[in-house]
């Protein structure tokens, strides 16, 4: 990786260094126009907070690195690390949960031979 002379040094490089402070800089525009949404509306705000959150873990989308760095910065440091705790719990449960449910029977249709033989191989590890 290239040594970046930003404020990450030598851990990214610049063009990530670069994506990381744009996200930044719009976290921090975006702020106080989301704090006066949450501050009207809460219920509705931490519903749909819960809710994108949950749907972005169990789908596995990027971006809940921000979301969790979102409910810091709107909700204060205890309620934000609460709702990041039970919004990434519940939301790698879920994906558990359907990769259990749909995964497994669509991996044993398409590959059984070959599960079985991945099955047969960890039993005896």
């Amino acid at each position: 990786m290239a040594n970046c002379s930003c404020l990450l040094p030598s851990l990214y490089s610049c063009s990530n260094c670069i994506v990381l402070l744009l996200n930044y800089i719009a976290l921090f525009c975006f702020r106080d126009s989301l704090a006066t949404y949450a501050n009207e509306y809460p219920a509705q705000f931490i519903l749909g907070y819960c809710s994108t959150y949950i749907f972005m873990q169990t789908f596995m989308i990027p971006g809940t690195i921000f979301m969790s760095l979102l409910a810091g910065a709107l909700f204060g440091v205890v309620r934000g690390i609460f709702l990041v705790v039970f919004n990434a719990t519940a939301g790698a449960s879920s994906c558990f949960f359907l990769s259990k449910l749909i995964g497994r029977p669509l991996v044993n249709w398409l590959w059984p031979e070959k599960l079985r033989f991945f099955q047969a191989e960890v039993l005896f590890f």
